[in-house]
């Protein structure tokens, strides 16, 4: 502080006993200034905050700050909170605070920190015998000074999304993310590419939470959330989805009958890139089942069947659908019978050249069931239609020639083991 004294009248002992008064004195200190006129802002929780600085300076006296909109002064000293135009007395604590909208670098209008001018002090003497020197007095004032205050407040960040397979770390395209603030409110979104990734940029800095709104159509929505802190270095995130899964369920019955299940039959089942995926085989009840594949078109080639039917040699494609919203996805594949055939040659016994025409034969299954009628043409031969080769068959001669007695004999026939010639025919020569 700087004082101009003017004594006028008076001696040199006087002025001299005058100045060491002053000086004695504690004067205010009337210049104010801040103890860290850069301040710079971190994260709290939601919002961002500077640095506490002090106002140095005489309590009596203050600096006027105007704030930038949005911006907060939290006087810690007086325990305060105030916006826009604000009073700052010296010896005053204080920081700054904002919402995270609030970014880049802000430094405040000059703000006058000097609250005196210089102010001459005139002494005159009240000795009569002492000579009255005063002349014109002139107030001067002290050169103008000025401070501010600058904020170096949070910038954005950017996020990086990679989305990939939870089993096969296979990228995953289509899938929308939301990124929310403390409020829940959608501040962003963005979609994954073709190779998984999706980014948010320039995005405020701070807290923030990841939801998933939209999956790919070939996997699960990821329900969870993601707590994110953006920061000024970029910021990389790698997520996974599982595929959505169902249920392939193969049911093998007869061509015929579809009542009939045929078991022990075994598949090979490949993917639509024609991968290998695995082998199942039909239990008791006709039924293999494949549990919890990927969603997709898959292709069934039957590697073997029953010993009493034919394999199926074409390639039956299936579409699994996703379990959870569709159940089972069901294939029912048939199966013909292998068949075989009874033929039967009638001669003379006697004379086998000659044929016995007009011999009527009744075919009965094992509960003496009539199943075919077959009657020898002139060659004295008669051949069944197609029988299934899981049954044992029962010939019997039914009417013969009048000039012939009837054979009483019976013929039990099973087409898989014995009287084979070509393609399970069973060959009955009868003789009478």
């Amino acid at each position: 502080m700087h004082w101009i004294i003017l004594i006028i009248g008076e001696t040199h002992r006087v002025a001299q006993d005058f100045i060491d008064y002053i000086n004695s004195v504690d004067m205010p200190e009337i210049v104010l200034d801040f103890s860290d006129k850069n301040l710079t802002a971190y994260l709290e929780n939601e919002t961002q905050r500077t640095e506490s600085t002090t106002v140095t300076g005489s309590s009596e006296y203050y600096l006027t700050l105007n704030l930038q909109n949005g911006v907060t002064l939290v006087n810690e000293t007086r325990g305060t909170e105030s916006t826009g135009k604000v009073n700052i007395y010296g010896g005053d604590t204080f920081y700054l605070k904002a919402p995270l909208t609030v970014n880049g670098t802000w430094t405040s209008e000059n703000i006058e920190n000097c609250k005196y001018e210089y102010q001459p002090i005139v002494y005159r003497t009240t000795d009569s015998s002492q000579q009255d020197l005063a002349g014109k007095l002139m107030v001067i004032e002290d050169p103008s000074t000025t401070t501010n205050l600058s904020v170096k407040w949070l910038s954005t960040g950017n996020l990086t999304v990679h989305k990939i397979d939870s089993e096969t770390n296979a990228d995953i395209a289509n899938t929308t993310f939301a990124l929310k603030n403390g409020n829940g409110d959608i501040i962003a979104t963005a979609t994954t590419n073709s190779k998984g990734i999706a980014k948010f940029e320039d995005i405020n800095i701070g807290n923030y939470i990841l939801v998933e709104t939209k999956a790919n159509n070939n996997y699960m929505l990821d329900t969870k959330e993601t707590k994110v802190t953006i920061t000024s270095e970029d910021k990389y995130i790698e997520l996974t989805n599982e595929y959505k899964k169902g249920n392939l369920v193969i049911y093998k019955v007869d061509a015929d009958d579809k009542s009939i299940v045929i078991p022990n039959t075994v598949f090979d089942i490949y993917d639509s890139k024609n991968n290998f995926i695995d082998t199942i085989k039909t239990d008791n009840q006709g039924i293999a089942r494949l549990n919890s594949i990927k969603i997709g078109t898959y292709k069934i080639v039957e590697k073997s069947t029953n010993d009493y039917y034919n394999i199926d040699v074409e390639t039956t494609t299936a579409t699994v659908k996703y379990a959870k919203e569709y159940g089972d996805t069901e294939v029912t594949i048939t199966n013909s019978k292998k068949t075989g055939y009874i033929e039967i040659y009638k001669y003379d016994m006697e004379d086998t050249s000659v044929k016995l025409s007009n011999v009527k034969f009744g075919i009965y299954d094992s509960n003496n069931k009539l199943i075919e009628t077959l009657t020898t043409n002139s060659q004295g031969y008669a051949k069944s239609s197609k029988l299934a080769l899981d049954k044992e068959y029962i010939v019997k001669e039914i009417s013969t020639q009048e000039d012939y007695l009837l054979n009483e004999n019976t013929w039990k026939v099973n087409l898989t083991e014995e009287g084979i010639v070509d393609g399970y025919t069973y060959t009955l020569r009868v003789r009478k």
